[in-house]
């Protein structure tokens, strides 16, 4: 799902703005994360999308950066990952299905 963000005053959710048009590149990555995290306050951001997205919108790795230091988020993903792992203990026989490059079979 992709959607766009209100990045300047006045503009309208779904005007286009995002974090691509030309609002979004006069906004400060640490901004542009903000404002994510106000409209899904429980994010736990995939990091390769956000990579892309910061190598199309040419923002040489700084929405990244500000996406990993984040605190909300850091700690969503940190949840995650508990999560996940938690899963995987209880149900170490689907590690294979699901990861086989890293659990491979004996």
């Amino acid at each position: 799902m992709l959607f766009t963000l209100p990045l300047e005053k006045g503009a309208q959710p779904g005007g286009g703005a995002g974090f691509f048009g030309p609002a979004a590149s006069r906004r400060d990555e640490k901004l542009l994360v903000d404002d994510l995290v106000a409209l899904h306050p429980i994010a736990a951001c995939n990091i390769l999308v956000v990579k892309h997205a910061d190598d199309i919108a040419g923002r040489d790795g700084r929405l990244l950066k500000a996406v990993l230091d984040h605190p909300g988020i850091t700690q969503g993903r940190a949840e995650a990952q508990a999560a996940r792992i938690a899963w995987l203990k209880k149900n170490p026989h689907r590690a294979h299905e699901l990861y086989p490059e890293q659990f491979p079979k004996p």
